[in-house]
């Protein structure tokens, strides 16, 4: 087997092992002498097979313990893989230190939104902030505009729409061009 996962190596090797060793110990004890003037040996089939069962067994849950991990692995690594992490952003499995600033929290506007805030949109724009201008995203603050969020990334302010009429995918849009936005998150940003 070629695992990825050291542990799960480990797992599996210990478990071969154990079925080899139980398969010698099995032969050693379950050898008896039934010799009454010489010495003659016999296979008592009954300790033998108790013994290399009990090993066997043994055996197979550390391999099947092992097998899980290393499905968990391939499942994490798909996952990483679908969202564009690394493992330091995915929360690494080396037992290294992660550098991601913390998650990216979605600022409540006090009910001031009348359109559908919906969990992939947070999803979606961490994904484009990581894969397309490689930064962090440390705050989303939805506006009352539909579909249109402030996206704090890199101690910078950007206006991002959620284009759901067309495309369903991230705009990134001058906010510039939208000063009622930008009045709103001047008075938003005084009201905290």
């Amino acid at each position: 087997m070629d695992y990825k996962n050291r542990i799960a190596k480990i797992l599996f090797l210990i478990g071969i092992g154990e079925m080899v060793a139980g398969l010698i110990l099995a032969f050693v004890f379950g050898t008896v002498d039934v010799g009454y003037y010489t010495t003659r040996y016999e296979v008592s089939w009954g300790i033998f097979f108790l013994i290399f069962a009990s090993a066997f067994v043994g055996g197979m849950i550390l391999i099947g313990f092992a097998e899980l991990i290393e499905r968990q692995t391939e499942t994490n690594q798909l996952l990483k893989q679908s969202l564009g992490l690394s493992n330091k952003q995915f929360g690494a499995t080396d037992n290294t230190e992660s550098k991601m600033e913390g998650e990216p929290k979605l600022i409540d506007t006090k009910g001031k939104i009348d359109w559908d805030l919906e969990a992939e949109d947070t999803l979606k724009i961490h994904d484009y902030f990581f894969k397309e201008k490689k930064r962090y995203v440390n705050e989303i603050i939805a506006t009352p505009y539909p579909y249109k969020f402030i996206v704090i990334a890199g101690n910078k302010e950007h206006l991002i729409k959620i284009d759901r009429e067309n495309t369903n995918q991230v705009l990134e849009l001058n906010l510039l061009d939208y000063p009622e936005v930008k009045d709103w998150l001047d008075g938003f940003e005084e009201g905290l």
